[in-house]
């Protein structure tokens, strides 16, 4: 079922159900709990998800919803989410592995322009910035 305004819970059965049914697909059998007290400040929120991601490797955005959907509080939900990728979100990722794993200094200059747009920014101190 799809609710004109999502904040609004449904008790409908069928949609309990389609909820269950989408929490064991993406987090599986057991859903790392966040007690929807405890968090008031997003940043809080955002730390425990991912320290229980690095504990049972299901994803820390997924908790965070998880969360939300207990509380009701979706507003933290949203910024903690948000935090969570900016502090380890896939640009970081990427310039990480670029930067083990990418031979800059034997490139091409056209090569590490072309770089630029895999990872902004410069890719080499004599690189050109135009």
């Amino acid at each position: 079922m799809v609710d004109k305004d999502e904040e609004i819970l449904s008790s409908h059965v069928m949609e309990e159900l389609a909820d269950q049914y989408a929490i064991r697909v993406l987090l599986g059998d057991t859903i790392p709990e966040l007690d929807p007290r405890s968090f008031h400040d997003f940043r809080a929120l955002a730390n425990h998800a991912a320290e229980a991601e690095r504990e049972t490797g299901i994803d820390a955005g997924a908790i965070i919803f998880s969360w939300a959907r207990t509380s009701g509080d979706y507003a933290t939900a949203a910024m903690a989410t948000k935090a969570l990728y900016l502090s380890t979100g896939a640009a970081r990722v990427l310039r990480k592995y670029f930067s083990e794993f990418v031979d800059v200094e034997g490139a091409s200059l056209s090569d590490r322009e072309l770089m630029r747009a895999v990872v902004p920014g410069p890719v080499s101190s004599d690189a050109p910035s135009g």
